[in-house]
C-alpha cells in the first residue's frame, strides 16, 4: 500500500469535505465564493480535457461564472450579467466563422456542453442553497459521500456483478445496493432531524434521487474520460484527480434534486 499517496488523499480529502460543509453552513457570499470557483474550475477542465483552446477555457468559465452568480443579485444586475452570459454564448459561436477550424460544429458542442453540464448544475445549487429552509446542497454532498462510501465498502466484500464494466469495471449492483440501504438510513436520520422540511416518504425519495443520479453522474464522467483516454480529468486536488473528478455525482444529482424539490413544493 503506498501510505505516502492515502495520507495526500485524506488529507486533500479533509481539506474539501471541511470547506464544503462550512460554505454550506455559512451560506451567502461564503457559499457563492467557494462554489462560483468550483464551478469555474470545473468549467476549465471540462474545456481542457476536450481540447479546446486555454483561451476558450477561461471564456467557457467566465460564462459559468456569470450564469452562476444570477441568483444571488438583484433584478438590476441580473439584466446585466444574463446580457454578459447571452453575449458570451453568441459570441462564441460567432467566432468560429473566423477561426477556421476544421469542426466547427464540435467547438459549438462543446462549449454548449459546458454550460448545460457544468454550469447549470452549479447554478441549480446556487438556488438551492439560497431558497431552502435548511442547505440542501449540504443534504446533497451529505448523501453523496454515504452513498459513495458504503458503495465502496459493500461492492469491495460483496460485489460480483459489475453495473457497467466497459465504463467502470469496479462498480457493482452489490456495491449499489449496500450504498443505497445507508443512504435511506441518512434520510431517516434527517427525517428525524428536520421533520418539517420533507415527510418521511419525501426524504426517502430525495435519497434515491440522489443515489440513481449521482450513480449516473459518475458512470457519465468514466464513459467520457474513457472516450477521451484519460485515467483523471486533472490533478489539481492531490491524490484525488481533478475537479470533475470530484463534483461528477453532484453534477447529474443537482438538477434532479431541484427538479423533484420543485415536485414536492407543488403538490
Amino acid at each position: 500500500m503506498d501510505y505516502k499517496n492515502l495520507a495526500i488523499r485524506t488529507v486533500s480529502g479533509a481539506i474539501l469535505v471541511t470547506l464544503i460543509v462550512a460554505a454550506t453552513m455559512m451560506s451567502g457570499w461564503y457559499f457563492a465564493a467557494l462554489f462560483g470557483l468550483i464551478a469555474i474550475l470545473t468549467t476549465h477542465e471540462f474545456m481542457n480535457i476536450n481540447g479546446m483552446a486555454r483561451w476558450k477555457s477561461w471564456t467557457a468559465a467566465i460564462a459559468s461564472l456569470a450564469m452562476f452568480l444570477l441568483p444571488m443579485v438583484g433584478i438590476k444586475y441580473t439584466v446585466w450579467i444574463a446580457a454578459v452570459w447571452i453575449l458570451i454564448l453568441v459570441g462564441m459561436f460567432a467566432m468560429e466563422l473566423w477561426l477556421k477550424a476544421d469542426d466547427p460544429i464540435r467547438n459549438w458542442g462543446i462549449f454548449a456542453l459546458s454550460q448545460l453540464y457544468v454550469a447549470l448544475p452549479f447554478t441549480l445549487m446556487h438556488i438551492l442553497q439560497i431558497n431552502s429552509e435548511i442547505s440542501m446542497v449540504l443534504v446533497l454532498f451529505v448523501m453523496i459521500w454515504v452513498n459513495d462510501t458504503f458503495a465502496f465498502l459493500t461492492g469491495s466484500f460483496l460485489g460480483r456483478h459489475r453495473m457497467f464494466e466497459r465504463v467502470s469495471p469496479k462498480k457493482s449492483w452489490e456495491g449499489f445496493v449496500g450504498g443505497n440501504i445507508f443512504t435511506l438510513a441518512a434520510a431517516f436520520i434527517l427525517w428525524l432531524l428536520y421533520p418539517r422540511t420533507f415527510d418521511l416518504c419525501e426524504w426517502f425519495i430525495v435519497a434515491e434521487i440522489i443515489v440513481i443520479f449521482g450513480t449516473l453522474g459518475d458512470l457519465v464522467e468514466s464513459l467520457m474520460k474513457r472516450t477521451l483516454g484519460l485515467k483523471d480529468s486533472g490533478h489539481i486536488i492531490p491524490g484525488h484527480g481533478g475537479m470533475l473528478d470530484r463534483f461528477d455525482s453532484a453534477i447529474l444529482a443537482a438538477p434532479m434534486l431541484y427538479a423533484v424539490i420543485l415536485i414536492i413544493n407543488s403538490l
